[in-house]
């Protein structure tokens, strides 16, 4: 297994995902499926409401993954789904084109699209509204390239199809595109992105800081970066010198509501620069070994930085 992203949305903003976000959406509190937070999409008519789900630069920052095979799980549940025939829900894509795409039709049944939005296969389960179902996908590179779509773990549909000889780069997840203008209303939660096999069943949830850790050179202390959502300007930490470090101590797993053994952890913060030039870097202690990511060039608007 080798993870590329994940991400449930827990730090309350759809920045954690890597890129942005385009139409009618929301990362919202109440209907989820672990922990705080989910994220919606419930654009109208002809409207659009999608994520834009990226990998993980060496700098911290979202980045094209860029991988032959792409394997994910996805819980998606829906209140309104397509009056008539389809809309999309989970899309794998090269940086700008569809490589396999998976709608919702209007008989809660799930059909498979190629890279030419030619329909592969139309599946048999029916999925109720106001339930949460483990979608997984996968889309290989190629004119003849092997692809699947499992439902709670078991097989749906699977086949081959021309899914462009540009590796995968990105998921899109929610109506990316408006196929046959219906207004829909659909949710997502515990996404895990993978390029050798099936990530499976599993959770995302948040550590928040609870003490300051081994580096306190910044101004401020960790309840000043413990606020989820982040509060903006009205609490942060600073430093105005080279090489400062800050780090924080975490809550421990079970606190946080771990459950079984981690297979992935991505340390984020928020940041943004005051103005001319900085090199921030992303700092994970384990231990007494640090790990950071590369130098990143922020602006003044904040960002999120993952390692």
């Amino acid at each position: 297994m080798s993870i590329l992203r994940f991400t449930g949305y827990e730090s309350g903003n759809q920045a954690e995902q890597g890129g942005g976000s385009t139409g009618t959406w929301a990362v919202q509190a109440t209907t989820v499926r672990t922990g705080d937070y989910a994220f919606r999409t419930n654009p109208s008519t002809t409207n659009v409401g999608y994520g834009n789900i990226l990998g993980l630069g060496a700098n911290g920052e979202g980045a094209n993954m860029g991988v032959a095979n792409m394997y994910t799980t996805v819980y998606f549940r829906y209140a309104t789904k397509p009056a008539t025939a389809d809309e999309p829900i989970i899309v794998h894509a090269t940086p700008t084109v569809v490589k396999l795409e998976v709608r919702l039709n209007s008989d809660g049944k799930l059909a498979v699209y190629d890279s030419a939005l030619t329909l592969l296969a139309t599946g048999a389960t029916v999925l109720a509204a106001d339930t949460w179902y483990r979608i997984e996908t996968y889309s290989g590179t190629g004119a003849t390239a092997s692809w699947e779509v499992k439902i709670n773990g078991t097989s749906e549909v699977s086949g081959t199809g021309d899914l462009t000889t540009t590796n995968n780069s990105r998921v899109w997840a929610g109506k990316s595109a408006n196929r046959n203008s219906n207004t829909v209303d659909f949710f997502y939660d515990d996404i895990c992105i993978d390029n050798a096999a099936f990530p499976g069943a599993g959770r995302c949830f948040r550590m928040d800081a609870d003490g300051n850790g081994n580096y306190t050179a910044w101004t401020g202390v960790y309840t000043d970066v413990d606020d989820v959502p982040h509060d903006s300007d009205t609490t942060f930490i600073s430093s105005a010198t080279s090489l400062d470090a800050e780090t924080v101590t975490l809550e421990s797993g079970p606190a946080a509501g771990l459950v079984g053994t981690p297979i992935a952890v991505m340390a984020s913060v928020v940041v943004r620069d005051e103005g001319g030039v900085s090199a921030i870097q992303v700092r994970l202690r384990s231990a007494t070994t640090d790990s950071d990511t590369t130098s990143s060039e922020r602006t003044t608007t904040y960002a999120f930085l993952n390692k």
